[in-house]
């Protein structure tokens, strides 16, 4: 489990085209078929990511880069990011401000985008119960490549789905609030009834300033939804149909 706070400085692609002042924009997602895995990590995990335990995700679309500075301005009209690039991950975001996003894109474009849930991203930085073709130095940017800074996306290899950036670069919000007992819940060890004690919101995926440890695809992240930093970005998702 990781609090993320300001000290710790921190395949079918579906093009929809937005008509709007700057009809160019074309937010590609790629699709991610589903399926059974598992999710979590017993032997080099925290706490909040034991027990590892089989869930079953249906088919939907991923974005197949993080949200681009570019992207960002086009629909929101400034750009908060400290590492400026129009290429580069949008970053200084809250979750807050994610919604925000999502909402304006979904009204210029007759879509449903939306964030990701904790267990879509994990099952497609996983590609399912498989990590092949994955290795730390060559698809992520972290402490040990990045320079302490962003980098423009898709510039690494990508997963076996096809996903750029699934680790590293910018950590990336999910969709539901964060619960350090989820995973206990999910096979019955805690009762559901139990509360989580925290009203934060979860993300993924590590960043330009993680070490091996936090980088991990297993690793949850949390914070506050009107939380911001350089190390906090996003990626848009979409119900597959």
């Amino acid at each position: 489990m990781t609090r993320l706070s300001t000290s710790s400085l921190l395949a079918v692609i579906f093009s929809c085209t937005i008509i709007s002042c700057q009809p160019d924009f074309t937010p590609e997602i790629v699709y991610i078929p589903g399926g059974e895995f598992v999710m979590g990590c017993d032997s080099m995990g925290d706490d909040d990511e034991s027990p590892a335990h089989c869930l079953t995700v249906q088919p939907f679309y991923l974005g197949l880069f993080e949200v681009t500075q570019q992207e960002w301005v086009r629909i929101m009209r400034y750009n908060p990011s400290m590492f400026k690039g129009d290429d580069r991950p949008v970053e200084n975001v809250s979750w807050e401000e994610t919604q925000q996003f999502i909402d304006k894109l979904n009204r210029i474009t007759g879509e449903r985008f939306r964030l990701p849930t904790e267990a879509e991203w994990e099952f497609a930085a996983k590609c399912g119960n498989s990590m092949n073709n994955f290795d730390y130095s060559t698809n992520g940017w972290w402490l040990k490549n990045s320079n302490e800074k962003t980098h423009p996306v898709g510039v690494l290899k990508p997963n076996h789905f096809g996903l750029y950036d699934m680790v590293g670069n910018v950590h990336e919000w999910c969709a539901e609030p964060y619960d350090s007992l989820s995973y206990k819940k999910a096979v019955g060890i805690i009762s559901n009834d139990i509360k989580s004690t925290t009203d934060e919101v979860v993300a993924r995926g590590g960043n330009w300033a993680s070490d091996r440890h936090y980088i991990r695809v297993t690793n949850r992240n949390h914070a506050p939804k009107n939380y911001k930093s350089p190390t906090v970005g996003f990626r848009v998702a979409m119900d597959a149909e």
